[in-house]
Formats: C-alpha cells, sequence, structure tokens
C-alpha cells in the first residue's frame, strides 16, 4: 500500500511548488520595486550631492555708471592729456565712416589738417575724432588732445589795445560781412580765401573782392592766426596790414580803425 501512495503525493505537491515559486517572485519584485521608490524619494547623500549654488555677488555701482549701452566701444578710462607740442585748432568727425580730421598746430608754428589714421609726428598717429577733441598714438601710449577754448590771459604790463572808433548804427561789421575759407596745399593752410556775406557793405569797404586770398596778416602767416572766426574778428577791429594775393599776384591792403581800407 506505501509503494503504491508516492505518486498520488507527488501529483499533490506539484501545485504547491508552483504557488511558492510564485510567491517568491511576487516578494522579490516587491522588494525591488520599495528599494526604487524608496532611492526616488530618499534625498542623496554626500557622493551625489549636487553643487551648492553660488552666492549672489555684489553689484559695484561705478561699474554700472561706467557702462554706456549706446557707445560700447567708449574707452573705459580717460586719455591723459598729450604733452607734445602740439595745438588742436579744429575737427571734423564723420560718425557714419567712424573716421574724421583735426586741424593741428605743429611745433614749427605751421598747420595740417590731418585724417584719422595719418602721421602727425615720426611715432605719432591720429587715431579718433572728437567734437572738442581727438586721440592719438603716442608711440604706443593713447592720449588726448583738446581744443584751447579758454581766453589768453592778460599780462599786467601789457599794454591795453586801443578801442576801434565808434560805428555809425547803421554801419554793418566786417565780421559779420567776411567769410574766409581755409586754403590747403600739401596738408597744410596756406592762406584763407575771402568772400562777402550778408550785405556785403563793410567787406567792400575794407578794400577786399571775392576771391581774395589772405596769406599774411601783419607779416605773420595765417598758419598762426587761428580758426575763421577768430581771423574774422582780428580784422574787424582793424589797424593791421594784410596781404593778399589777387588775380595771382601779391598785394599790400592796410586796414583803419573800424576794418576801413585806407
Amino acid at each position: 500500500m506505501a509503494i503504491t501512495g508516492w505518486p498520488i503525493e507527488g501529483a499533490r505537491l506539484q501545485p504547491l511548488a508552483l504557488r511558492g515559486g510564485e510567491a517568491l517572485l511576487a516578494a522579490l519584485a516587491a522588494a525591488l520595486l520599495a528599494r526604487l521608490l524608496w532611492a526616488l524619494i530618499t534625498p542623496a547623500g554626500p557622493v551625489g550631492a549636487p553643487p551648492a549654488p553660488n552666492p549672489p555677488r555684489a553689484v559695484n555701482p561705478q561699474a554700472l555708471s561706467a557702462f554706456d549701452p549706446f557707445f560700447r566701444s567708449a574707452p573705459a578710462s580717460p586719455d591723459s592729456v598729450s604733452a607734445l607740442d602740439l595745438a588742436l585748432m579744429g575737427t571734423r568727425v564723420d560718425r557714419a565712416s567712424g573716421r574724421g580730421s583735426a586741424i593741428l598746430t605743429l611745433p614749427d608754428d605751421t598747420q595740417m589738417s590731418i585724417a584719422v589714421g595719418e602721421e602727425i609726428l615720426p611715432g605719432v598717429r591720429l587715431l579718433s575724432v572728437d567734437f572738442d577733441s581727438v586721440a592719438i598714438d603716442n608711440r604706443g601710449a593713447r592720449e588726448a588732445l583738446f581744443l584751447d577754448q579758454s581766453l589768453p590771459a592778460t599780462s599786467p604790463s601789457a599794454p591795453v589795445p586801443a578801442q576801434p572808433a565808434p560805428r555809425e548804427p547803421d554801419q554793418p561789421r566786417l565780421a559779420a560781412d567776411l567769410q574766409a575759407m581755409p586754403r590747403v596745399e600739401d596738408g597744410a593752410i596756406t592762406g584763407f580765401v575771402l568772400s562777402p556775406k550778408g550785405s556785403g557793405r563793410a567787406f567792400a569797404a575794407a578794400g577786399l573782392q571775392s576771391g581774395d586770398v589772405l596769406t599774411e596778416v601783419e607779416g605773420a602767416p595765417v598758419a598762426s592766426l587761428g580758426d575763421p572766426a577768430a581771423l574774422a574778428r582780428r580784422l574787424d577791429a582793424g589797424g593791421l596790414s594784410l596781404t593778399i594775393e589777387r588775380g595771382g599776384a601779391a598785394q599790400t591792403l592796410r586796414l583803419g580803425a573800424g576794418g576801413v581800407a585806407q
């Protein structure tokens, strides 16, 4: 009886073994799922800790005040004033091309029109032009020149210049009736081309004709006289000897008080 009962008992054990295997697999899957959930909700340890955020940096007010969103090419620090024996007499700014030119008085008292990029003196080059200043490259050092807008100091011992004769109320001033344009040859100013403007009465009263080229005042070349406006004011005061070119010939003209020809 015992021998014939073994197969029956084995058939009964097989379903039990299958159910036990299924339960073991289910428990293993539950353990893996729980481990995964634990890994997701548990903060990372020191090994996997994310980098700490950078602390906020303090804002420098001076850096913000120096920033210009419209002209970002401007230099961060001002140029030092040049000690070269150069004088800036005028500028022509060209914002469209970034170039321009300047009229400079050189150490030999001659004036030249220099374009941006050209050499002023050996080792000295014009870098940029602004309305009242220029930047130059002085052997690798960036320097600045400014228009001299100050009035010349008067020495206590200097004689007081004579005042021009009073004008009639309807008499025009020569400074208002005269237009002077620089004549530039080989980069240097060699004269001022004169022409009338306004009523032209004071221009004619001074003995001048349209197209006259003023080359000297009191024997001094016009290159040392400054800009056309200063020249017109000086001629308006009168009492001067002028050298002009008219029709290709040099002539001498004497202006009396009030800029009237003598």
